[in-house]
């Protein structure tokens, strides 16, 4: 996982001009990157209610999927966890989402109930079992 790290400003109506016009930028040459994103979401809504990102983004030839965590900030700036891969497409690489969590955050797939792991909270006790085999992982998480 990397860390994004962004800062956003607004433009008033003669912003770009006066960018366009400003010393310390005179004499760049702009970069142009004609960039095709798609942005992805539960019928329910349920990442952007977590304020979490799932995207596509097309870069000419290469496809790189990114997931985007709630991020921290103010004034403009702000700090997210972001994951992102390179993918042969053309839509969503759901497995590869799965593996490249699990590289880095103690989980694993699971069947227990949402009333099962409710109760977990409301005793505040989680804990995740050891692993075993496997096919006996489902069934023990």
């Amino acid at each position: 996982m990397s860390q994004e790290i962004e800062l956003k400003l607004a433009l008033g109506q003669d912003g770009p001009e006066a960018l366009r016009r400003h010393p310390r930028l005179r004499g760049l040459t702009p970069d142009t990157a004609h960039l095709g994103n798609t942005y992805f979401d539960t019928p329910e809504g349920d990442l952007a209610r977590a304020q979490m990102a799932l995207r596509l983004r097309r870069n000419g030839d290469r496809l790189v999927q990114t997931l985007k965590t709630p991020g921290q900030g103010g004034g403009g700036l702000s700090s997210r966890g972001e994951w992102e891969w390179e993918i042969e497409g053309p839509g969503l690489d759901l497995d590869e989402l799965a593996a490249t969590l699990a590289e880095t955050v103690p989980l694993r797939p699971s069947d227990t109930s949402k009333a099962a792991r409710g109760g977990a909270l409301l005793s505040g006790v989680w804990q995740l079992p050891e692993g075993g085999r496997p096919s006996a992982w489902m069934h023990r998480a």
